[in-house]
């Protein structure tokens, strides 16, 4: 790759504001940018990936289960570790504890991250006997929790709701950030009070 375009590479992503990549982010700015960068048509998404890295452009970050093996992300910049977490699934937002500390109600050591399912038919009614067996069971906790270091978060699959009360606002470190509103939190974390902070 010509230097002329190493150096375009490198000044377009160093402007760009903090945030977390996956390989399709990549694929989209690389088609967006190859004909200003003068980037030659060879010059493949992992590859251009990898000029970022060895350069220290860009920083891999990993994040690990027990359960589910790992996951990665390319950084840019310092993203918050909320951002982080939001990068990891398309249209996820910020819910229950995380999304309380985002709105000045509290801190937590856990991040919970909302995947709303697909739309499902039921044809099942709920009756006063299947709302008290689910009272009468422990609740149930989210399996699909990673780590890297300190940082902790647990992917949630919430129902289907249309992203019903999903607000943009500025996180502690003023990065926009994708969650609940105030009234939904409130009553999410009501409904499922294991995520809503120890």
């Amino acid at each position: 790759m010509k230097l002329k375009t190493q150096l375009a590479i490198k000044a377009d992503i160093e402007a760009l504001a903090p945030a977390a990549w996956n390989r399709k982010n990549f694929v989209l700015f690389l088609k967006q940018c190859r004909e200003q960068w003068d980037a030659p048509q060879s010059l493949t998404t992992s590859e251009l990936i990898d000029f970022l890295t060895d350069n220290e452009i860009v920083r891999p970050v990993e994040i690990e289960s027990k359960a589910y093996g790992c996951k990665i992300q390319c950084v840019l910049g310092r993203p918050s570790s909320l951002q982080l977490a939001l990068s990891f699934f398309r249209d996820a937002y910020l819910s229950h504890a995380s999304a309380l500390e985002v709105h000045g109600l509290g801190r937590s050591g856990m991040t919970y991250v909302n995947r709303e399912q697909s739309p499902k038919k039921t044809t099942s009614r709920l009756g006063q006997g299947r709302i008290d067996m689910a009272f009468k069971n422990r609740p149930r906790r989210a399996a699909f929790e990673f780590t890297s270091g300190t940082f902790r978060v647990t992917f949630l699959n919430g129902k289907h709701t249309g992203n019903a009360g999903v607000i943009e606002m500025p996180g502690l470190s003023a990065e926009q950030l994708r969650v609940t509103s105030l009234e939904r939190t409130l009553i999410d974390s009501v409904v499922r009070p294991q995520y809503a902070g120890e």
